[in-house]
């Protein structure tokens, strides 16, 4: 399941069940649970944690997001101090 097909499921799922929206909070949890464990077993994501307990890898895809933004900061900085003073987007930019 992409990432663009699971955002829709659960717009769906909120626009039909959201308790705000008028829907049971119950039914609203249950089916976003089960819409969890549809995208983590399509995924291939579970694996069998503690107790035979099954737990979804969720961390990898925050950890990517965190290292990209990080690296897309240091570029614009490195970017920023190439640009002449006095120049729109240089930290620089004018005389305090």
């Amino acid at each position: 399941m992409t990432e663009d097909v699971w955002s829709a499921e659960r717009r769906r799922v909120a626009r039909r069940l959201h308790p705000d929206l008028g829907g049971d909070p119950d039914d609203y949890i249950a089916a976003m649970q089960a819409l969890e464990q549809r995208r983590a077993a399509a995924m291939g994501a579970l694996h069998h944690g503690a107790a035979g307990m099954t737990v979804a890898h969720t961390t990898t895809g925050a950890r990517a997001v965190r290292l990209v933004a990080g690296r897309a900061r240091s570029v614009t900085t490195a970017v920023r101090r190439r640009i002449p003073r006095g120049w729109p987007g240089a930290r620089r930019y004018g005389q305090l």
